[in-house]
């Protein structure tokens, strides 16, 4: 029997307390759970935990330090991806995703490619009132000149978290690897 793994990058300090502040602002206004800040860099099945660190481990080792920025406040049309911060998708954001695939046996298929972003908002909301949402967030999180308030986060080490499909009250943080640095590459 195997179990689902995710691999997320979070934020600190200023940028993590500012994203789940808004995470409970919209949970508790439109009735979704509270959960982490975090992107999702892969969710994948693996035997047991000892299997999953490895993943972590090698994924991290083979990954350098880099910077996630926001793009914009968005929407997807699934309970997970109701309302989120669309990520650039610059080089490093993208080859993480890329070495997490090469490094696991056993990835959970994304249908339609790999696509970043922090969610803020998890529901089953209808297409209005995500497309409402997203607007009222803009303002929000947007300054006048439509730069996003909170720009990105740096990255520096990645986390592996049991994540049991349809139960984000269950999912547990397992384990922390900083990512390889560049002078520890021989």
């Amino acid at each position: 029997m195997s179990t689902s793994f995710s691999l997320w990058v979070q934020p600190k300090g200023e940028a993590r307390h500012h994203l789940e502040q808004e995470i409970k602002h919209l949970a508790q206004s439109h009735g979704g759970p509270c959960f982490e800040a975090h992107v999702t860099i892969l969710v994948f099945e693996a035997r047991d935990e000892p299997e999953a660190l490895q993943v972590l481990a090698s994924v991290a080792q083979n990954s350098r330090p880099y910077h996630i920025r926001f793009q914009e406040v968005s929407h997807g049309s699934s309970y997970y991806q109701c309302i989120y911060l669309l990520c650039k998708q610059e080089q490093a954001t993208m080859s993480i995703n890329t070495i997490a695939r090469e490094h696991c046996s056993r990835p959970i298929a994304q249908n339609s490619g790999y696509m970043p972003h922090l969610s803020l908002l998890y529901s089953d909301a209808d297409e209005q009132a995500r497309s409402r949402i997203v607007e009222q967030e803009k303002t929000r999180l947007q300054s006048d000149s439509g730069a996003m308030k909170i720009s990105g986060f740096a990255v520096d080490s990645l986390h592996l978290w049991q994540t049991p499909a349809g139960d984000c009250g269950g999912w547990r943080h397992i384990a922390e690897e900083q990512l390889s640095s560049p002078n520890d590459r021989t």
